[in-house]
């Protein structure tokens, strides 16, 4: 099944897509849209290929142009059930890096004006409700490399775990 459109409601795809059950055969997915809106930013050149089952969902390829024109491209596999599931490798190249902050709602106000500009990487990614976990990561932030991994819970006991090596 191939969808594209000028906007789209990725917001209610992504339900569809982690509730429970599925298709009783597999099914391949191709949604593409210009534009769509998530958490009061818009995403432009929103891309998604996947491979539905009653399991899940194999993410052949999702990308998107997030605000301050970070290109993000992920791959992996989505668990349906009570605790929907991401896991897989992604890729983000951040040219604006604080633009994009601001958007997930995080503005680093406090740090020094050259900190925290750009950064490029790839990571596995495991994320869920509760939060997202990122690891082997291998990239650059600003004018250095770095690796490592690192960790954001929310919630009631809401925690961050970062152990990156620049």
């Amino acid at each position: 099944v191939a969808i594209a459109a000028d906007r789209l409601d990725l917001a209610a795809w992504a339900q569809a897509l982690v509730a429970e059950g599925g298709p009783p055969l597999p099914t391949g997915l191709d949604l593409s849209a210009e534009a769509t809106e998530v958490a009061g930013g818009q995403l432009r050149r929103v891309r998604l290929t996947l491979d539905l089952g009653p399991e899940g969902a194999t993410v052949r390829e999702a990308s998107a142009v997030l605000p301050g024109e970070a290109q993000l491209r992920l791959a992996g596999e989505i668990r349906r059930g009570d605790a929907p599931r991401f896991a897989g490798s992604m890729t983000l190249d951040a040219g604006a890096l604080r633009t994009t902050l601001a958007w997930l709602g995080w503005t680093p106000d406090w740090l020094p004006p050259l900190a925290l500009r750009r950064t490029q990487f790839t990571a596995r990614v495991a994320a869920d409700a509760g939060g997202i976990a990122l690891s082997n990561i291998d990239g650059r932030l600003d004018e250095s490399s770095v690796t490592g991994g690192l960790g954001v819970r929310t919630g009631a006991r809401a925690s961050v775990d970062v152990g990156l090596a620049f």
